[in-house]
């Protein structure tokens, strides 16, 4: 409703990303050849929603500026750590895992990344204590969220935050450090080592990662992630690698497993590729190349400002 009462300023704004309309329309043609038209509409709006959103942000920005939009960001997260901090301590969640009642610590943990992101790319922009002191609080409840796949996110964020601010060796040095970061946590950190390489972690230390990383990489535990990912590629893709299975067909196939320990498939590039095929999923690679061009662009043009830190952010 928010974007059709403004609909000039949405085809405006979305006349922006064409190629993602591109893949929304591929998409919802490959509803056609779907095996299950309910499962369809349901992965229709997980990829459509994200984008949606933003267009709804881009429209209405002007109205609110950039920085409440960024204060608005934080806060949210501050108040989403606080509510994960209290339900873990009051054992509302799952298993007693950390993380909201009802969620899990992934999609938990996952959540911050956006607020974290604008966090770091103020700090690289405009330094200050109350930043500081947010980002660190952010940061560490993220990280009690043990969560390898967004703990890599967290890494990844930090660094592009200052490498796109710094100049010389120390923007090639900080990126480098994040990823012996990383490395270090999961192989000096108990903790962290087996939930990253399961019964293997007494295998594997910083030293021996570092000489070998493809028999580090071999012994990553998957937790049954990897036999999912066969059966999808084997079952949805082969058939047709052109036009793929048809949107949902992935989620479908372990839905109908009932009983399965993977309710999912874990992976959005095989799910793409599962549903949508290569044609599909080329469309929504070049998109957010597109999106990243666009990005990259306002970056370019912004000096220190709300909108490069947004523009940070955002990549």
């Amino acid at each position: 409703f928010g974007l059709l009462v403004r609909a000039q300023d949405t085809s405006r704004q979305a006349k922006k990303i064409w190629l993602f309309l591109a893949f929304f329309g591929f998409a919802t043609l490959s509803m056609g050849w779907s095996a299950d038209l309910g499962m369809a509409v349901r992965m229709m709006f997980k990829l459509v929603a994200p984008v949606a959103f933003m267009l709804f942000i881009a429209i209405n920005i002007g109205r609110i500026g950039i920085p409440t939009l960024l204060r608005a960001v934080v806060l949210s997260g501050v108040v989403y750590a606080v509510a994960t901090i209290l339900s873990w301590g009051l054992g509302l969640t799952l298993n007693h895992e950390f993380g909201l009642p009802a969620t899990s610590r992934a999609v938990t943990s996952g959540h911050l990344l956006a607020p974290v992101s604008v966090l770091f790319a103020e700090l690289a922009t405009k330094p200050g204590v109350v930043r500081l002191i947010l980002a660190l609080f952010l940061t560490g409840t993220l990280l009690a969220g043990f969560t390898r796949i967004t703990i890599a996110g967290l890494f990844g964020s930090v660094s592009i935050a200052f490498f796109l601010r710094l100049k010389g060796f120390a923007r090639v040095a900080l990126p480098v450090l994040g990823v012996l970061g990383f490395i270090a946590l999961f192989t000096l950190v108990g903790q962290f080592r087996e939930r990253m390489f399961l019964n293997r972690a007494d295998q594997f230390s910083f030293t021996t990662v570092l000489e070998d990383p493809s028999r580090a990489v071999e012994a990553i535990g998957g937790s049954g992630r990897y036999l999912a990912w066969n059966i999808a590629f084997n079952r949805l893709f082969k058939p047709n690698p052109l036009l793929g299975s048809g949107v949902g067909s992935a989620q479908l196939m372990f839905v109908d497993q009932g009983g399965a320990q993977i309710s999912a498939v874990h992976s959005e590039v095989l799910r793409l590729l599962c549903d949508v095929g290569i044609v599909g999923f080329a469309l929504y690679v070049l998109a957010w190349v597109q999106l990243f061009w666009l990005t990259r662009r306002r970056l370019r043009e912004s000096q220190n400002g709300p909108l490069r830190t947004v523009a940070t952010a955002a990549m």
